[in-house]
């Protein structure tokens, strides 16, 4: 999230506490990426008095059935993807180039261009979205109209796929979480050394609340994929927990964790703008909780 945004968790929390507060929020990091930023500025000598650290739901790629690295960055796949792909759709072009005229490719050339100039527009989009698009989407509840395919209620839909799988295997869970936790405290021992405050939050997501939460306002794309990731992210976030309790005391950080993933159980209004985004409303009660535990 940009940091000058006056919505964001970061500019909540600065307006409540009057503190002044550097967001460092980057798009798709995971807690290893964010330790490996905090060291980096550390080393430069830049001191805060505390750190929070945010987490959970980027942690769930660690559950992706595809996923074998620990730890790695959230989009590697695709660059690793892509990064091999190049050099042999070159190739196979350039041998048609030698055969045919320069403005004939086939149909496979064709998907492949196209799906790599929709991979480099994409961060450029997603962009455009978080600049412009601050409501939630979904159906237009004060016209009565359903402008986007909303029509089917959360409580119908059911698993029909399985991309993230931490709930079938215990050794992946324990594998993926541990990962997870471990980062936090590295961070925990290297900022608590330097006498700067240490505080992690585990954050909401839909996946984990979604049989009390209100969600039949979203997008029904959004509403599969929270059945789709129910029992993952479950798994997930029971697993970090437990983890936590096993490893802080040795650490002396047990009260440095904050559970607030179920922080919007209860409230009758929408939260969520897709399966796990919140908007500016929830940004604002997540702001003020992380401000009251800390206090």
């Amino acid at each position: 999230t940009g940091s000058d945004d006056k919505n964001t968790i970061p500019s909540h929390y600065a307006k409540l506490t009057g503190e002044n507060v550097l967001n460092l929020g980057e798009s798709s990091y995971l807690s290893f990426q964010e330790y490996t930023q905090l060291s980096m500025l550390l080393a430069k000598g830049y001191k805060p008095k505390k750190v929070i650290f945010y987490d959970g739901v980027n942690e769930s790629y660690y559950c992706n059935t595809n996923n074998n690295q620990f730890p790695t960055h959230s989009r590697a796949e695709k660059w690793e993807e892509y990064i091999e792909r190049y050099p042999r759709l070159r190739n196979k072009y350039k041998k048609l180039k030698n055969k045919v005229k320069l403005n004939t490719m086939d149909d496979s050339i064709k998907m492949n261009i196209n799906l790599l100039t929709q991979y480099f527009e994409l961060p450029y989009v997603m962009m455009y979205k978080k600049i412009f698009n601050k409501t939630v989407i979904g159906a237009d509840t004060t016209s009565g109209v359903n402008p986007l395919n909303v029509d089917i209620p959360m409580t119908e839909y059911t698993k029909k796929r399985k991309y993230k799988n931490c709930d079938l295997s215990l050794e992946k869970v324990t594998k993926a979480t541990e990962t997870t936790v471990n980062t936090w405290l590295m961070a925990h021992d290297l900022i608590e050394s330097m006498g700067i405050d240490f505080y992690v939050f585990l954050q909401p997501t839909s996946q984990v609340s979604q049989s009390v939460l209100k969600l039949d306002y979203l997008i029904d794309k959004e509403k599969q994929r929270i059945a789709d990731e129910e029992d993952s992210y479950k798994a997930q976030y029971t697993s970090i927990k437990k983890i936590w309790l096993e490893k802080c005391e040795l650490h002396k950080a047990c009260d440095s964790f904050f559970d607030i993933s179920n922080l919007f159980d209860g409230i009758d209004k929408p939260i969520y703008i897709d399966a796990v985004h919140i908007g500016p409303s929830g940004n604002e009660i997540v702001a003020s909780e992380i401000s009251r535990s800390i206090n």
